[in-house]
C-alpha cells in the first residue's frame, strides 16, 4: 500500500490535480485508506475531510454488509443441518417401523408387475 500512496502523490504532483483516492480491500481486518493531495486540501479542507469521512463509512458499511451476509449463510446452513438431521430422524424411525411390521406380517409382497 505504501507504493500506492507514493503514486498517487506523484500523480497529484506532476498534474497539480485535486486527487483523492480511497482503498480497502474486502477481507481486510485494518481500516481503510486514503489519500488527499495537498491542493485538494489547501483549497477545501472541510470538503476534503468531508471526502475522506463519507468514503471511510462506505467502506465500512460494505465490509459489514460482507460479515453480515457471511453470518446470515453460516446461519442458513445450520437450520439446514438441522433440518437434515430431522429428515434422517424420521426416515430412521421408519425403516424401524417397516422392520417392525415385516416381523409382524412376514414379507409383504411388491407391487404386482405388468405383463408384457
Amino acid at each position: 500500500m505504501e507504493d500506492l500512496a507514493w503514486r498517487c502523490e506523484n500523480i497529484a504532483n506532476e498534474t497539480g490535480c485535486w486527487f483523492f483516492m480511497g482503498a480497502q480491500h474486502p477481507g481486510a481486518t485494518s481500516p481503510a485508506i486514503h489519500y488527499t493531495s495537498p491542493k485538494l486540501v489547501d483549497e477545501d479542507l472541510d470538503g476534503a475531510e468531508q471526502l475522506a469521512n463519507l468514503w471511510v463509512t462506505l467502506a465500512n458499511a460494505l465490509c459489514c454488509s460482507r460479515c453480515e451476509d457471511a453470518l446470515e449463510l453460516v446461519k442458513h446452513a445450520g437450520l439446514i443441518e438441522k433440518e437434515k438431521e430431522a429428515l434422517l430422524h424420521e426416515r430412521a424411525r421408519q425403516l424401524a417401523l417397516f422392520q417392525e411390521y415385516q416381523t409382524w406380517y412376514g414379507s409383504l409382497p411388491g407391487p404386482p408387475r405388468e405383463s408384457e
